[in-house]
This record gives structure tokens, C-alpha cells and sequence, in this order.
């Protein structure tokens, strides 16, 4: 690994590259096994304060060869390193691929913390979006405990893009003058993926 950081709820996220293929998951009864792309790929892994497995993203292609992270104090995780050739920087599945115009070029990528655990985690921690894709408006349903918290939509550049406070177990967000894509709602450490069409 190339660096450790511990997020505001104590969760740690250990990062480097890893060449062929590497079990991330410290438990010996379990497995998560991620396989490289190409000679080095990047991982980010994410673990609990007691050391337990929470899950791990692998940011691959044909090399990615130094890779560090960091985690800001809302729990955004920053990776920064070099790579060279075509690496897909989309963690999640999709594809954000970058060509190195030298032989190495340098990369920063921010993720939320939950990005590192897959979107599924989100809906069992009581954030949910509907409908998704979205045209129009989005509604948060929340659980009772988050009403007063604060909300935040992103980018996939990370950009802020709107925020306000949860009003009520449901609250309506207009998206309808958001280019299409995909962005992230933020609710405390809570985060959910939505696709605006």
C-alpha cells in the first residue's frame, strides 16, 4: 500500500496498486478478490475502525503505477498518482477512461466514502431517490432521524451542483436545469446515485 487515512467515523482507507489479482478482504473465511486490467491497478479499500471489511475499488487499465489517497473531513475520498497509456477511472462499473498524453501523466479523482462500499449500501443505511432515472424532480425519502440534515447534489466532477435541508421524510429536488448525467446525493455519510435523462 502507498497510504492510509482515517475518514471523521473512524473508517480507515488503505490505498496503493496491486499487480494480476489480490484478495482486499482481511477475514480468512471470506473472499473479495479483484483481478488487474493490465499490469498495475489502483485500489482503494475501505474498513471499518475495528479493521472489518467494508469494500474496495479498483481503478485499472493498462497501467496505473503510483496511486495515494487521502479523506477530507465530510469523508470524500481524493486519490492522486501517475498512470500511463488508457485507465478507466470509473470505479463504480462505468467507464471514465483517460489517456496518458506522455509516457506518465498524473491523475486527482474524488469519490464519497460510500462509493467504496457500492451504491446498494447506501439504501440499507435509510437514504433512498425516486424516481431514478430522473427527467424532472427527485424526491430524498430519509429516515426519520436524518429530517434537518443537510443535502448535497454533485457532479460526477464532484462539482456541488445544488444543496438544502431535509425538510420531511420526502423532499422534492429540481433537477430540470441539470444537463443529463449522473450525480450523487449526500446526506451526511449517506450517498446514492442518480441518473438524470
Amino acid at each position: 500500500s502507498n497510504s492510509i487515512a482515517v475518514d471523521p467515523l473512524g473508517n480507515v482507507f488503505v490505498s496503493g496498486t496491486f499487480q494480476a489479482s489480490a484478495d482486499f478482504d482481511p477475514d480468512k473465511l471470506s473472499e473479495h478478490t479483484m483481478i488487474s486490467e493490465g499490469d498495475l491497478d489502483g485500489f482503494v479499500l475501505k474498513l471499518d475502525s475495528n479493521g472489518e471489511f467494508l469494500g474496495s475499488v479498483q481503478i485499472g487499465g493498462f497501467n496505473v503505477d503510483y496511486l495515494i489517497a487521502t479523506v477530507n473531513t465530510i469523508g470524500h475520498v481524493c486519490s492522486t498518482g501517475f498512470f500511463t497509456y488508457t485507465v478507466d477511472f470509473d470505479p463504480m462499473g462505468g467507464t471514465m477512461e483517460l489517456q496518458s498524453k506522455g509516457y506518465y501523466d498524473s491523475f486527482v479523482l474524488m469519490m464519497s466514502g460510500d462509493l467504496v462500499l457500492g451504491i446498494e449500501e447506501a439504501d440499507e443505511k435509510g437514504v433512498n431517490a425516486f424516481p431514478n432515472p430522473v427527467s424532472t424532480v427527485i424526491k430524498i425519502v430519509v429516515e426519520p432521524k436524518l429530517i434537518g440534515y443537510q443535502f448535497n447534489l454533485f457532479d460526477l466532477r464532484g462539482n456541488k451542483v445544488r444543496s438544502g435541508a431535509i425538510v420531511a421524510a420526502t423532499t422534492p429536488i429540481s433537477v430540470d436545469d441539470l444537463q443529463d448525467g449522473i450525480y450523487f446525493i449526500q446526506v451526511m455519510d449517506r450517498v446514492y446515485k442518480i441518473v438524470k435523462q
